[in-house]
């Protein structure tokens, strides 16, 4: 009989005994279960803080993004500003040379119709030569040579002032502008040079 309760008290021992090594593992199971589960919201904090920094770079990125666009925009729209102008300079350009080479033209036929309304254009003859070399310039009067030997006169002479034209050194000595550029073919009529000297027919 006592046996028998040595024995009972042994089992009951026994089975307390693996009772408390089975609380004690899935006590040391569920703290490591708990400190893993820790682990891992601590980590799911570090995502989510991660996530907000990524979603916070994010629209950052998007601020840095519409930014740009705009400045591209404004610099699109200054090199299409600066690209109207260059066209409006150059074809103003363009027309002032047109207009530039139309007034040379007119000018140059307005100089071709003047040179011949004067060849076209007798010029009265003087009868009194000794009235027409009184009224001649003092520097004229005094370049004319005296007359030659044998009765033939001489031919007078004349130095180019300031301002002198081939047609009013014609017109002031009484003589046609084709007779005077006859007398002197080297003379360019729009050339004229400052005491340069021309025989005056």
């Amino acid at each position: 009989m006592i046996a028998n309760g040595i024995k009972a008290a042994l089992t009951l021992a026994f089975l307390a005994l693996c009772a408390g090594g089975l609380a004690l593992f899935y006590s040391h199971l569920a703290r490591t279960e708990a400190e893993e589960s820790k682990r891992e919201l601590r980590e799911l904090d570090r995502l989510g803080d991660f996530a907000e920094r990524i979603r916070d770079f994010e629209g950052d990125l998007r601020e840095v993004a519409g930014d740009a666009g705009e400045f591209f925009e404004m610099l699109d729209g200054l090199i299409g500003q600066t690209e109207d102008g260059f066209r409006q300079v150059a074809e103003q350009r363009r027309r002032m040379g047109q207009s530039v080479s139309e007034l040379a033209e007119t000018v140059r036929a307005l100089e071709e119709r003047i040179a011949h309304l004067e060849e076209t254009t007798p010029l009265p003859e003087d009868p009194r030569p000794s009235e027409r070399t009184r009224e001649l310039p003092a520097e004229v009067a005094e370049t004319e040579e005296p007359r030659a030997s044998g009765g033939e006169e001489a031919p007078r002479t004349y130095r180019v002032k300031g301002g002198d034209t081939l047609s009013g050194i014609a017109r002031d000595h009484g003589v046609s502008l084709g007779a005077l550029q006859e007398a002197n073919p080297e003379v360019e009529p729009h050339r004229l040079q400052i005491g340069q000297e021309l025989v005056i027919p």
